[in-house]
């Protein structure tokens, strides 16, 4: 599989291995995550990774015992901690646009980047596991769509 690396900032990553379907202004995905590191004010980089619909289908397999397609994966590596990787790196956010064309036709970009905003914040450790949670998961992703 080839890819293509793009290495917006010193802290956000992106490594092509899929461009079906594939729109997207990097530009946009880099003033996001200027912004969000701002907010949260964090120095970790974090290395977002575009994979075709049967990887992650795999993927979610593999790492959630699901046998089907999603839209996006977060890896957070401090909280796992499984991996030895270098202090520096906060996770991985495995995406497949493929899928995120399928369940959002008409508005792909927007869900799109709030689904990196959701990413981002299971990285830094939300969850929406119960209600509070999920209200407050829902909440930053609102705030930071209309913010950015």
């Amino acid at each position: 599989m080839s890819k293509k690396i793009f290495i917006l900032n010193s802290y956000l990553n992106l490594f092509f291995y899929s461009y079906k379907y594939f729109y997207l202004d990097l530009y946009i995905v880099n003033k996001l995550f200027i912004y969000l590191y701002s907010f949260f004010n964090l120095n970790k980089y974090i290395n977002i990774i575009f994979v075709n619909k049967n990887y992650i289908k795999f993927l979610n397999l593999k790492y959630r015992c699901i046998n089907n397609y999603t839209n996006v994966l977060s890896f957070n590596y401090n909280y796992f901690n499984k991996i030895n990787i270098k202090n520096d790196l906060l996770g991985e956010i495995i995406i497949c646009t493929e899928i995120i064309f399928i369940e959002y036709k008409k508005n792909y970009i927007y869900n799109f980047l709030k689904l990196l905003i959701h990413s981002f914040l299971h990285l830094i450790g939300f969850n929406h596991i119960n209600k509070l949670d999920y209200k407050k998961m829902k909440f930053y992703e609102l705030f930071f769509i209309k913010n950015f």
